[in-house]
């Protein structure tokens, strides 16, 4: 299951490389979708991503019911890509807050060492590139989950 993840995560990363190359660097992970012109990748991605981080973050223990919560967050931002689409904005923006807020609280009750320093991480790039800070937050936030689960 961990080498499925790990392909899932090269994949979503290199995906998102490949439009900040085309197109320009999202201000967010989810622009992405945008800058893919709305293509079917970038849902699919996210989706596959939380349903196989799922059974890592459970088999690796600390607030279980925090790393569901994280996987199901990242689902329903696959789910519903079309944050712009007021249909999907209020489902794509509570699966991210849920993600984002659970995924700091499962990491801490694993280790809380990573999540401070990808925090420390995140602040210093984010004032080095303000406009940025989300994309930056939500990277350091997917990294600080993968760092987790190989500790």
């Amino acid at each position: 299951m961990m080498t499925l993840a790990i392909i899932i995560l090269l994949a979503l990363a290199l995906y998102v490389f490949s439009r900040c190359v085309a197109r320009r660097v999202p201000t967010m992970l989810s622009e992405v979708y945008y800058l893919a012109d709305k293509d079917w990748l970038f849902p699919t991605l996210m989706v596959a991503l939380g349903a196989s981080f799922l059974p890592l973050m459970l088999s690796k223990g600390g607030l279980e019911c925090m790393a569901f919560l994280t996987c199901v967050g990242i689902i329903f931002v696959g789910a519903a890509p079309a944050y712009l689409d007021e249909s999907q904005r209020t489902i794509h923006k509570c699966g991210a807050i849920t993600s984002a807020i659970a995924s700091v609280a499962w990491a801490c009750s694993i280790n809380a060492l990573p999540t401070v320093l990808f925090a420390a991480l995140a602040a210093v790039l984010c004032i080095w590139k303000r406009r940025y800070w989300l994309f930056i937050v939500e990277c350091c936030a997917i990294l600080n989950i993968v760092t987790t689960l190989f500790i």
